[in-house]
């Protein structure tokens, strides 16, 4: 019996150590989830924060470069309306455009130059808005020089005189706006594909 007994005590002494294995195994395991699973939500945590810090880095730079857009595009606007502008009052001082318009007229060039000089003079303020390779500038210094051989090409009545100051505002002055125009639509997205 001894034997047996022995049998007994040791499939006992077994079943104790394995219980007491498991306990300290599921012990170990449950401390070693919840650590593992502390360290995910910090990480979670963590993570968010990042996550929620860049966001609202971006929301702002969106709204910077919008911001910046949205002036870009009212200066470029301002610049074409004021150069047609100038254009329609060359047009008309060469060619009239109706019955009743009056064509050679002093004051309708000295309108273009006044006109002129609020351009260049908004140009240059708002120069800031236009990119490194504009040739807005450019153009303005196209336009000046046009406006001036348009007033010292001598009498408007004369014979001739008004073939030359025709050519200025065909050959001249339309060519500096549609490159302008050209310019402008390119940096505001707004040429057309072409298929």
């Amino acid at each position: 019996m001894e034997t047996a007994e022995f049998a007994a005590y040791l499939s006992a002494a077994a079943s104790v150590t394995g219980a007491v294995i498991v306990f300290f195994g599921a012990k170990f395991n449950r401390e070693r989830t919840e650590k593992f699973s502390s360290t995910l939500h910090v990480m979670n945590e963590d993570t968010q924060e990042r996550i929620t810090g860049m966001k609202t880095e971006l929301d702002r730079l969106t709204h910077v470069q919008n911001a910046n857009f949205t002036k870009r595009a009212e200066v470029l606007a301002e610049v074409y309306e004021r150069f047609s502008s100038i254009l329609v009052i060359t047009e008309s001082y060469v060619v009239p455009q109706f019955i009743h318009s009056e064509t050679k007229d002093g004051e309708t060039i000295l309108r273009a130059t006044k006109e002129f000089e609020d351009l260049y003079r908004y140009c240059m303020c708002k120069s800031i808005y236009f990119s490194d390779r504009s040739q807005i500038m450019t153009a303005l210094g196209e336009l000046q020089g046009s406006l001036n051989h348009l007033l010292n090409i001598g009498d408007p009545r004369a014979v001739g005189v008004w073939q030359a100051q025709a050519e200025i505002v065909r050959l001249q002055i339309t060519p500096s706006l549609y490159k302008i125009r050209k310019e402008i639509r390119e940096e505001l997205n707004l040429v057309q594909l072409e298929p």
